[in-house]
């Protein structure tokens, strides 16, 4: 059916190239790269190739930084998508010429995969890719890319303090460390939090049988909130502030033995201290 559309006006061509993109149809892909060529159809071709994640990425690079602008956006999005280990190679060669907006989209669209990794690690070694550009999650992509390669290596020592060791949690119910102390008068557990998935009532960092601890709720969460707890028959209150997609956690409670807990809780935290 798609192929049949194609033949047809440019009505019929845009509903045709939602169907190749659509249905990852590939045998069709050369008929997408076609349409390219004609004006009034390479809007729509441009997002087939993208949804299709095309394997011929030079006709697509050939088109970004032309006009209309709104083509040389499509044809990027389609390049950085493409699942040709060259797509990532050709962006990397149009990057200088690229503006900020751009440059992001780049980096972010090509550095979870191992040739895009790469790509960019020797941008930066070339100096082409400045190291102010690698925001973090730029950087935690390229650690998973790049894996022990020594590729890695050289990445890890020019951003410096971008990697840091953190403490994940894997959502198990055993993601427990029993740290065999009691918190004694009011004290302040402190971390850094990124949670993963859903964020529910079984979230936390901090427990001990029986008490009501504090939890996570969701994913915005406020700024201040505080629970009741039956234990002392008073009111409890935790400070949150965001930082990207990231949150510092203050919870002040008063007596009694605990653990660090990261029952169910699927995430990571870092700089945890207890004080």
């Amino acid at each position: 059916a798609a192929h049949a559309l194609l033949a047809q006006g440019a009505a019929e061509r845009a509903l045709a190239a939602q169907l190749i993109g659509g249905f990852q149809l590939l045998d069709l892909e050369d008929d997408l790269l076609a349409m390219v060529a004609r004006e009034d159809s390479r809007r729509d071709a441009l997002i087939g190739l993208q949804q299709l994640r095309t394997t011929k990425p030079e006709a697509v690079a050939a088109l970004v930084g032309t006009t209309p602008v709104e083509i040389s956006n499509l044809a990027l999005r389609a390049l950085v998508v493409s699942r040709s280990p060259q797509a990532a190679v050709l962006a990397m060669k149009l990057y200088p010429t690229l503006a900020v907006n751009d440059r992001k989209l780049v980096l972010d669209g090509i550095s979870g995969t191992k040739a895009g990794a790469k790509a960019i690690a020797a941008g930066l070694a070339d100096k082409s890719v400045a190291l102010a550009d690698i925001e973090t999650p730029v950087a935690e992509k390229l650690a998973i890319a790049l894996g022990d390669s020594p590729e890695l290596a050289i990445v890890s020592a020019q951003l410096g303090g971008v990697f840091r060791s953190v403490l994940a949690l894997d959502g198990s119910s055993d993601a427990v460390a029993n740290a065999n102390i009691s918190l004694k008068g009011p004290f302040t557990i402190e971390t850094w939090v990124r949670l993963d998935g859903k964020i529910d009532n079984n979230d936390s960092i901090l427990g001990a049988p029986g008490v009501l601890g504090p939890q996570f709720r969701r994913r915005n969460l406020p700024r201040l909130f505080r629970w009741y707890d039956p234990r002392c028959g008073c009111v409890r209150q935790t400070n949150l502030t965001r930082y990207l997609d990231a949150c510092r956690v203050l919870s002040r409670c008063r007596r009694y033995p605990a653990h660090l807990s990261g029952w169910r809780t699927r995430g990571y935290l870092e700089e945890l201290r207890a004080a």
